[in-house]
C-alpha cells in the first residue's frame, strides 16, 4: 500500500472545510460590526470547540476513520447553517423594527 494514498484522500476530505470557513469567517465579522457580539461569539465558539468537539465524537461512530475526516468539514458545514440562521434573524428582526416605526 502506497503511503501517499491515505493521505491524499484525507487531505480532500480536509479541503471542504475551507469552503465553508471564508462563511463563518465572514459570518462573525458581520455581526461583531452590526452590534451582535453575542451571535458572534456563538458563531466562533461552534466553528472552534463545539462544532468540532461533537462531529469528532459522533462522525467516527457512524462513519469510521472517514467520519474522523469528515469531523472539521461538518462543522464547518453547521456553522454557516449558524449564520445563515443568524442573518436570517436579524433581517426579521431589523424588518419588524422598520415596521414598527412607520405605524408611529
Amino acid at each position: 500500500m502506497n503511503i501517499s494514498t491515505p493521505r491524499l484522500h484525507s487531505a480532500s476530505f480536509l479541503s471542504l472545510s475551507y469552503l465553508f470557513l471564508g462563511i463563518t469567517l465572514f459570518g462573525s465579522s458581520y455581526f461583531t460590526r452590526m452590534g451582535q457580539g453575542t451571535l458572534s461569539l456563538v458563531i466562533s465558539l461552534w466553528e472552534s470547540l463545539i462544532g468540532s468537539l461533537v462531529m469528532v465524537h459522533i462522525l467516527p461512530s457512524l462513519l469510521g476513520r472517514k467520519g474522523l475526516w469528515l469531523a472539521e468539514p461538518a462543522a464547518q458545514f453547521l456553522t454557516v447553517a449558524v449564520v445563515v440562521t443568524g442573518c436570517f434573524l436579524l433581517w426579521k428582526r431589523k424588518s419588524n423594527f422598520a415596521k414598527e416605526n412607520e405605524r408611529q
